[in-house]
């Protein structure tokens, strides 16, 4: 909902538009813990109003191993869930990438996501780096109301369509943390983050 700011990895990632969040662009499996600072706080940007949300990515630290996950269901609907994670006290790498398509249970009702993260870290005696990447190329397919006439007729139509979004996003960040003292540090990050939104919607019926 608006008023509540939302950074994944240090980045906010509300979309110009209503700050919303398109939680299509984020990899679930990418993800080790959310903090919520709530109340209004100007720390966390504009339209902070209700509170933030801290998204934090596994990294190889943190998330060392392989993990697989399949899923199939009905209406043609198939993901795949995939990351790996490891370290040499030093150096940590994670990569998780997920897949997921479906041909839904209404006519000409497709949908298709796919979801790719990596991040490196690097561990010194005073501090730390990291670099991360995040991509992502959707295209979600949801189709609107329908005349109650044809309903009863048949449940899987579709009145017009489609009514399509479109979501692109490629995120570039580059951060660290230097330890000045035992109880005193210092942090920056710089990132880059393009997203493009796209929507075809030939949803209207004027008795609704």
């Amino acid at each position: 909902p608006q008023g509540l700011s939302v950074f994944f990895d240090g980045v906010r990632v509300n979309e110009p538009f209503g700050d919303v969040v398109n939680w299509d662009l984020i990899p679930l499996n990418a993800i080790e813990r959310f903090d919520l600072f709530p109340g209004s706080n100007p720390l966390f940007g504009l339209n902070t109003l209700g509170g933030a949300i801290s998204v934090r990515s596994k990294n190889g630290f943190t998330a060392p191993g392989v993990e697989g996950e399949l899923l199939v269901g009905s209406w043609g609907r198939r993901q795949v869930k995939l990351s790996a994670g490891g370290n040499d006290d030093t150096l940590g790498g994670f990569v998780a990438y997920t897949g997921f398509r479906e041909d839904g249970w209404r006519d000409n009702s497709p949908s298709r996501v796919h979801q790719l993260f990596g991040r490196g870290d690097l561990r010194l005696d005073r501090g730390s780096l990291f670099a991360s990447a995040l991509f992502a190329s959707n295209e979600l397919i949801g189709n609107g109301l329908i005349p109650l006439s044809l309903y009863e007729q048949r449940a899987e139509t579709v009145f017009t369509s489609p009514d399509r979004s479109d979501n692109r996003v490629l995120q570039l960040a580059l951060g660290g943390q230097f330890d000045v003292s035992e109880t005193f540090n210092v942090t920056g990050q710089i990132y880059t983050r393009k997203s493009r939104r796209g929507g075809l919607n030939g949803d209207i019926y004027e008795g609704f």
